[in-house]
């Protein structure tokens, strides 16, 4: 009887390790999210495309002119900013990172986006809209 109690705690004792493993791996985030500024109009929404898979997704502005779209699969997405059902703005090849935000941002009212202003650094953009920091590497980037 003691040894079939022994066997028994032991066996508990495994699948509570083994449970307290799994939740650590599944803790681990394999999205990335989309966010930015948009103008903050009656009827505008944002339509992001997973341009490898196909998924979409579209979520209105805010009344403050913010939008955020979070749990995005890795990969490359094109965004675009409607106004009542017509395109005003796109922005295609926009990456999604590991565990990352990519800031997207349309300008002004929505209506004149014909300027095209291109900044870039070898530093990543800082993401404001998570609190923990880490640095994921792309193999572009490598």
């Amino acid at each position: 009887m003691k040894i079939a109690n022994h066997r028994l705690s032991r066996s508990v004792l495994s699948v509570a390790l083994g449970l307290c493993l799994a939740s650590a791996v599944h803790g681990q985030s394999v999205t990335g999210s989309i966010f930015g500024s948009a103008p903050a109009q009656e009827g505008t929404t944002v339509v992001v495309k997973n341009l490898e898979t196909g998924l979409t997704r579209t979520l209105p502005v805010d009344s403050s002119g913010r939008y955020r779209v979070p749990s995005l699969p890795v990969g490359r997405y094109k965004v675009v900013l409607e106004r009542n059902g017509t395109e005003v703005g796109v922005r295609d090849e926009v990456a999604v990172t590991v565990a990352g935000g990519t800031q997207v941002d349309f300008a002004g009212k929505g209506e004149e986006l014909s300027t095209i202003q291109v900044l870039a650094n070898a530093a990543p953009a800082i993401d404001v809209s998570q609190v923990d920091t880490r640095s994921v590497f792309t193999a572009e980037q490598l």
